[in-house]
């Protein structure tokens, strides 16, 4: 942008300079003397008058130099006018991510197979055998044969329930008793007879039991059998292998003795006796047992003597 530097520049100022012109004056001698009358001659003296002489003074131009990191947009006009164009910077927009909640999933507790009838005999001399049963409609159905035979070499050789064959789950000898049991995965409904086959003539003690909500596919768990020459109290213990299973014991004893007791929660579902020498009785475990592990099935009777059992574990329906 040019300033205005005044320069002074010299000019011509007037001066009066005195020139002498003659006059003649009359005197009395007539002699004409010459007189010089100074007549003053106007001389330009210069004066110093200033005259402004524009002299260009170079400014700093600015340059377009933002501090900023403007966008220029082209306006109409072609001036180039820096505008402030927004410039959209990335942020990190919350997306929902989908966490897993963790949701209380209701299991279900599995319900304790529950015993819904019995029968029983007593044989004194017989190759075969039968008794009516009837079994109901129910989820889970099992019906369990429990034989003891009064002697160490003899066995049950068949067993169905109508036209239905039933499977030996274990055979063991104690005191010089044979006992046995078998099962029948979901048995028809309605009346059938319960028929066994003995390898020979035999006394024996039958007795048959049923059951719902039992695993259908693996009913049966875990097998125990123990037996004793002498004794009042006889406990035989199983370690089971499914939650909430119940067990079935198959007791017997052989003189003249009563069954006093039960373990804690045991109760009795068919009970007989053949001649003096061979009682046996058939009992329930009435409560789940809430965890697989170890259970014990105890029997107290009234005096000591020969004694065994059988214990197995029934699964629960899934």
């Amino acid at each position: 942008t040019p300033t205005w530097t005044p320069t002074a520049t010299e000019t011509a100022t007037p001066t009066w300079t005195p020139t002498w012109t003659p006059t003649s004056t009359d005197s009395p001698t007539s002699t004409d003397t010459p007189t010089w009358t100074p007549t003053a001659t106007e001389t330009a003296t210069p004066t110093d008058t200033p005259t402004w002489t524009p002299t260009a003074t170079e400014t700093a131009t600015p340059t377009d130099t933002p501090t900023w990191t403007p966008t220029f947009t082209d306006s109409p006009t072609s001036t180039d006018t820096p505008t402030w164009t927004p410039t959209a910077t990335p942020t990190a927009t919350p997306s929902a991510t989908p966490s897993a909640t963790e949701t209380a999933t209701p299991t279900q507790t599995p319900q304790l197979p529950e015993n819904l009838g019995d029968a029983s005999l007593t044989l004194t001399a017989a190759t075969e055998a039968a008794l009516d049963y009837t079994i109901a409609s129910n989820p889970g159905k099992l019906l369990v044969l429990q034989v003891v035979i009064d002697d160490a070499v003899n066995t049950v050789s068949a067993a169905s329930f109508g036209a239905q064959s039933l499977s030996l789950i274990s055979r063991q000898v104690g005191q010089n008793r044979t006992v046995e049991t078998w099962y029948l995965v979901a048995p028809a409904n309605g009346t059938a007879a319960v028929s066994l086959t003995f390898s020979a003539s035999v006394k024996a003690v039958v007795g048959v039991a049923d059951y719902r909500y039992v695993d259908q596919s693996d009913p049966i768990g875990a097998v125990a059998f123990d037996s004793s020459a002498g004794t009042s109290s006889l406990t035989v213990n199983v370690s089971t292998e499914a939650n909430g299973s119940g067990l079935l014991g198959l007791f017997y004893w052989l003189a003249d003795q009563t069954l006093d007791s039960l373990g804690t929660a045991q109760t009795a579902i068919w009970s007989a006796t053949n001649m003096s020498a061979l009682d046996a009785h058939g009992d329930t475990r009435n409560t789940a047992t809430a965890a697989a592990g170890p259970y014990g099935m105890t029997y107290n009777i009234s005096a000591s003597g020969a004694a065994g059992a059988m214990v197995l574990e029934i699964k629960p329906l899934p």
